[in-house]
């Protein structure tokens, strides 16, 4: 017994021996492996960079949206629609995935002490970037040069130090992505000369639209360009010079009732409804109605409609009294409105939640006043928006008081004619969002 217990004693002890010098010696990975993943990685590789993601290919771009006069995001969340999905936007698109995926070996931080000085952080390697991009396209190679122009702007124009001007500058005038040149534009708008982008923007647009009217070709392209024109406008009298060249434009491709190249054709399939068809295109039935001149909402199969298809969103500028409204960003209409009595309208972001024709009006402690009576001031139409801990009770809505548009006479929405208000209203949907400025 005596044996058998210093053998297993031994067996033990040469076990863990083996165990020790499999732990002094690593778990597999060759001490050479790893200073070549570090020596491989340059100084903004390691720099906060995730150990397991490293040069991850950039993603497609982000389209930043000019909100009316003001630059910068619109500030609306997501409003329950996939733009991918419904693939009706001008920005929408089906990305691929990418064929590089990125490393997914592990890295071994530097330490402290090595971590790389001021003048070889990410920045210098930025600057490398740009200058090669710059004299690409300076130097004729415009193909190269614009893309390599658009990868540093994707890369980093976010990034606040970085002033990439001279970049977009290069890249805007070329580009014919509606999406891509409001983005250009919002980024030179932030830095440069509103009033030069507009002139520039607005003469582009003029060129554009000289022939629209007779040339529906050109009808899409000219839309674009004046809406951007509106939107860089710094001046109400700008603003409305531009919507005196695009107000016959949008009556004779949008309101007319005919078939234009700004409108969807949509032939009518067994099922279909004048309500699925709407939430399909991000319309509404009395939109569809209007634009194809139906009496009822009776459909056949095989009958084409006629439809504006794309997101709504309104604007009311307190400081000119006007009011307008953007499908996918182009400008629909424009319309003078009336506002709340000592600047009591509220500003900020809203969503219409209530949508009322020939609406009741409650005042407080007083039974229902119907539509018609000459007491209810809201004229024909009531677009309510969402309630907030903050504001309740706001809306847009008509008058029975046109002298009152203007003028500040309201409780605190924003009135407009009956006539305006109406068409208006064909055209917003549920959750359709609201933008007031001062």
């Amino acid at each position: 017994m005596k044996s058998v217990a210093l053998i297993a004693v031994g067996l033990l002890i040469g076990a863990f021996g083996f165990w020790g010098m499999q732990f002094l010696q690593g778990d597999g990975a060759e001490p050479s492996q790893v200073e070549e993943a570090v020596a491989g990685s340059s100084p903004s590789d390691m720099a906060g960079a995730p150990e397991t993601v490293l040069n991850a290919p950039p993603g497609p771009p982000r389209p930043r949206l000019i909100g009316g006069p003001l630059f910068g995001d619109d500030g609306f969340g997501d409003d329950g629609f996939d733009d991918v999905a419904l693939g009706t936007g001008e920005g929408a698109t089906s990305v691929a995935p990418s064929s590089t995926a990125p490393s997914q070996s592990r890295v071994v931080p530097r330490p402290i002490e090595s971590q790389p000085t001021t003048q070889n952080t990410g920045t210098g390697r930025v600057d490398a970037e740009r200058r090669l991009a710059i004299k690409s396209y300076d130097s004729g190679e415009t193909d190269l040069g614009r893309r390599l122009l658009a990868d540093v702007y994707n890369a980093h124009s976010d990034n606040s130090k970085f002033d990439l001007t001279p970049e977009v500058e290069r890249l805007l005038p070329e580009e014919t992505n509606f999406v891509r040149r409001r983005e250009y534009l919002l980024y030179l708008g932030r830095r440069s000369s509103v009033e030069k982008l507009f002139t520039d923007q607005f003469e582009r647009a003029r060129v554009t639209s000289a022939d629209s009217l007779s040339d529906s070709s050109t009808a899409s392209d000219a839309w674009s360009e004046l809406s951007l024109a509106y939107e860089l406008a710094p001046t109400v009298g700008q603003r409305g010079e531009v919507f005196v060249v695009l107000q016959p434009l949008l009556e004779q491709y949008v309101f007319s009732g005919r078939a234009s190249p700004l409108l969807t054709t949509y032939i009518v399939k067994p099922g279909d409804n004048l309500s699925s068809i709407a939430v399909r295109f991000r319309s509404t039935v009395r939109a569809i109605r209007r634009l194809n001149r139906l009496k009822s909402d009776m459909i056949k199969v095989k009958q084409r409609l006629r439809i504006l298809s794309g997101k709504m969103r309104i604007y009311v500028d307190k400081s000119d009294y006007r009011l307008w409204a953007t499908v996918d960003h182009r400008l629909l209409l424009e319309r003078s409105v009336g506002l709340g009595s000592e600047n009591s309208t509220p500003v900020g972001e809203f969503v219409v939640t209530v949508r009322e024709v020939d609406p009741v009006w409650w005042r407080p402690g007083e039974p229902p006043i119907p539509s018609g009576d000459e007491r209810n001031i809201l004229g024909s139409r009531w677009l309510g928006f969402k309630e907030t801990v903050d504001f309740s009770g706001y809306g847009i809505h008509g008058t029975t008081d046109p002298a009152s548009i203007g003028q500040q006479a309201s409780a605190g929405c924003v009135r407009m004619l009956n006539e305006d208000v109406e068409l208006l209203y064909d055209f917003v949907a549920a959750k359709t969002p609201v933008q007031i400025i001062e």
